[in-house]
């Protein structure tokens, strides 16, 4: 889970960051007002109280929330692949 979980976002802040633009209205919301900052305390807010009621959680749903979660990393990685390389720095 946690794997997934930092793939989704580190793939989210890169494609971001090289112009991709967020498809998941919640997740825009977040980066338009609170930017990066808050998206990751947003996504590690939740990814600790999904951790903290895990044994109460059904498994299918967090096994779904994870396959939910690597397929947009996945995807992810797919449109910055398609994005113009990053500049160099300088």
């Amino acid at each position: 889970m946690l794997g997934c979980q930092a793939a989704d976002a580190a793939t989210t802040l890169e494609g971001v960051s090289r112009g991709a633009e967020e498809r998941n209205p919640v997740v825009g919301g977040i980066f338009e007002r609170f930017g990066a900052a808050g998206f990751l305390a947003a996504k590690a807010g939740v990814t600790l109280l999904v951790l903290h009621n895990y044994a109460e959680l059904s498994r299918d749903l967090v096994a779904t929330l994870d396959g939910v979660t690597c397929a947009a990393a996945a995807h992810n990685g797919y449109v910055i692949s398609r994005l113009p390389p990053a500049p160099a720095p300088r």
